[in-house]
């Protein structure tokens, strides 16, 4: 049996988080051993973790990282941990370093972004910098969350010798759709049942471009007027002035519906007759596979491995491209109820084929076996 330690920067609701506490919920039920270490305490997903009764350990990182690292390298070097692994850069540096210093035998590093962004943050880029020179000795593997993040990071430096790749899973159990919450939500916003929904989800961040979503939304609702347009995710609300900016400018800013943060996102998919991605940077967009797990037809920019997740069953345009995405949402608008039909059973069918958490598990535990030198 396998006992792994994560460690994680926070547990703030994201990608990285989700998926790792569908790993480690997954996994414990089938034998395997997994503890959490979070560098610094963010809320978001705590409850989630704890009410799994997975194993949590809190450090305070954002408040003495020195002291806290060495507490780091002792807890790993006592734990009798045989795999840590890490998740996202600074994970990456901070917990791959502790456990190399602690001389764990088996450290997994991950790469959950696909491109690598001129707006990312100066400290993002630095850590990415020295990263890139230790990936050649600390990791045994890397595990990228995306194909299209390799090519990226090896050029930027990463070890082009320890590569894995692993997609994100997901709990179909927990992604069903809501014809009551659907029903409940167009009373609550007064939307008639002959109005369509096209939504989007996720934070507020320049990766996302939701000024490309806007735009294109603009598109629609000229040709459209009744369509509305639901934005989800963190800052996506009526506090935000530049996002505001933009709405006002399509010429239908009536047409918006801005909730922010919610979650049980499996419901607010379940409102929508269309997702639209709209991104410029992507790793593995969890988004996509949820909202086709769900049954809603997708629209998304060939930003990371989006393409990859929706096969034939949606429609890939340009990355930052308004036109282009604006057109490819009236098409699907038009298209008859059976072609819609067969694309949300096509959609459902790819994510319970070749995205459940159960694959991702079973990838895992070959990993684990392989870097143990288990056949």
């Amino acid at each position: 049996m396998n006992h792994v330690l994560h460690i994680i920067s926070g547990l703030g609701i994201g990608g990285a988080e989700a998926a790792l506490f569908k790993l480690v919920s997954g996994s414990n039920q089938i034998g395997d051993k997994h503890s959490v270490v979070v560098l610094k305490r963010i809320e978001g997903m705590e409850q989630d973790f704890f009410d799994a009764k997975i194993s949590v350990e809190f450090f305070s990182f954002d408040k003495n990282p020195i002291r806290e690292f060495f507490k780091l390298v002792t807890y790993i070097r006592n734990g009798k941990f045989n795999i840590v692994q890490t998740w996202m850069y600074h994970a990456d540096l901070i917990g791959g370093l502790a456990a190399f210093i602690a001389r764990s035998p088996n450290i997994i590093w991950g790469v959950r972004t696909t491109g690598l962004s001129a707006n990312s943050k100066f400290s993002t880029k630095c850590v990415r910098f020295v990263c890139a020179r230790l990936s050649h000795w600390i990791p045994k593997t890397i595990v990228y969350v995306a194909n299209s993040a390799v090519q990226s990071h090896i050029e930027v430096g990463y070890s082009a010798k320890k590569i894995c790749v692993i997609p994100n899973g997901f709990n179909l159990d927990n992604l069903q759709f809501n014809i009551r919450f659907k029903e409940e939500f167009r009373k609550t916003f007064n939307i008639a049942k002959d109005e369509l929904i096209i939504g989007t989800v996720g934070r507020f961040n320049p990766a996302k471009d939701y000024e490309n979503f806007v735009k294109a939304c603009g598109i629609v609702a000229k040709n459209n007027p009744q369509t509305r347009f639901l934005m989800i995710g963190k800052n996506l609300d009526d506090e935000n002035g530049q996002l505001k900016s933009w709405i006002q400018s399509s010429t239908y800013p009536h047409n918006f519906v801005l909730l922010g943060e919610q979650r049980n996102i499996a419901n607010y998919l379940s409102t929508m007759d269309i997702f639209c991605l709209s991104s410029r940077i992507e790793g593995f967009p969890n988004v996509i596979g949820e909202a086709m797990a769900v049954g809603i037809p997708c629209v998304v920019t060939d930003a990371g491995d989006s393409a990859y997740i929706v096969g034939d069953s949606g429609v890939v345009v340009e990355k930052e491209n308004s036109e282009q995405l604006g057109s490819a949402l009236i098409s699907l608008i038009n298209k008859s109820d059976s072609y819609k039909t067969n694309l949300k059973n096509k959609a459902k069918e790819r994510i319970q084929s070749e995205f459940t958490i159960k694959n991702v598990v079973l990838l895992y535990q070959k990993l684990y076996k392989s870097i143990n030198g288990v056949s």
